[in-house]
């Protein structure tokens, strides 16, 4: 005999329940239907998939990202305090989606480009962490 559930369990919504490879496949079947249907409708599923895509591979990589940018940094507070550690955090979160929102695509493009603008965040911050790894004056 089981209870009651006291939490309903949430539904995965279409968007998570897909995989990587369900998310091409839809991708070129849009491409391919795109004489079919009317243009709009078929570019807005198009740059949709193709967003999903971006996000999914790029947004993995922002926790590494992020990591490499901070850790010299909180090398470099030595015993400042919170309120540094604070300081750069904030900092580092802001200027992730300041670049994100910054290298967002206004306008449906190419699979290669939509990548490679949801990777800038990523890499900006990586070659940010890199500096101040060289800069870093103690371990």
């Amino acid at each position: 005999i089981t209870g009651p559930q006291l939490f309903a369990r949430q539904l995965p919504s279409d968007r998570d329940a897909r995989t990587l490879t369900e998310l091409f496949a839809d991708e070129r079947e849009a491409v391919a239907d795109k004489a079919k249907a009317p243009a709009q409708i078929a570019n807005d599923r198009i740059a949709s998939t193709r967003r999903e895509i971006a996000d999914r591979l790029a947004l993995p990589m922002a926790c590494f990202a992020v990591c490499f940018c901070a850790a010299p940094l909180a090398a470099r507070g030595g015993r400042q305090g919170r309120s540094y550690s604070f300081f750069i955090g904030l900092t580092i979160g802001l200027a992730y989606y300041l670049l994100m929102e910054m290298f967002a695509p206004s306008s449906m493009r190419s699979m290669g480009e939509m990548i490679l603008r949801a990777m800038a965040p990523n890499i900006v911050l990586t070659l940010f962490g890199l500096f101040f790894l060289w800069r870093v004056d103690r371990t």
